[in-house]
């Protein structure tokens, strides 16, 4: 089954010039090629459908800036590698449930084509570069999860979700550290660029 995979990074408060432009050096960095900005058809909404203009890369770059009211937005990244194909991975500016946020989201199936075709690391490695540049501080890798059920796991109290929701959260960073211990820990705690992942699956298994 090629499911979706959506990495939320809650963003902190207040404007950062540039933000978006960084985030983009980084993709660029491991080999991401820019395919194309959107606009999500409802502000902060779960769906990765675009409205009928898109917008320039430049203004979807500086939605994640977070400059007054622009969000919703994003870019298409892929792969270009001559051996392996290419891979496709989405960034999203996303404001939600009272937060703002960076999304990054990518197809199952695509997975281990990110991991080949991307160079300095892997998607562990991308997300620790991107978490840097925004300075979050919750992290949060899941699987057939939409925005809206990643924040009812972030303002439950940890004591409060019931197991089977995390069934598909494939990794947690920097999250309140309840979070963890409701967690069957799959193997030893994995860090990327600093920031620790402790996971009940990961990404691709056969």
């Amino acid at each position: 089954m090629n499911r979706p995979h959506l990495i939320w990074m809650t963003l902190p408060p207040g404007e950062a010039p540039g933000r978006g432009e960084r985030i983009s050096e980084i993709a660029a960095e491991r080999g991401l090629v820019p395919d194309g900005a959107f606009a999500l058809l409802h502000e902060g909404g779960d769906s990765f459908m675009t409205r009928e203009t898109a917008p320039s890369m430049a203004e979807a770059y500086a939605a994640f800036d977070g400059r007054g009211e622009r969000g919703g937005m994003g870019w298409v990244a892929r792969t270009e590698d001559a051996w392996f194909g290419e891979a496709s991975i989405v960034f999203c500016s996303v404001s939600a449930g009272g937060r703002r946020g960076v999304v990054i989201r990518f197809m199952e199936k695509e997975f281990r084509d990110l991991e080949i075709g991307m160079t300095n690391g892997g998607v562990l490695e991308l997300i620790a570069a991107v978490r840097e540049v925004c300075g979050a501080r919750e992290v949060v890798w899941t699987r057939d999860h939409d925005v809206t059920s990643i924040l009812e796991i972030l303002d439950c109290e940890p004591y409060e979700i019931p197991v089977g929701c995390l069934d598909d959260v494939i990794a947690v960073a920097e999250v309140k550290e309840g979070l963890f211990e409701r967690m069957e820990i799959c193997g030893n705690e994995t860090w990327a660029g600093g920031l620790r992942f402790a996971a009940m699956a990961w990404a691709w298994s056969e």
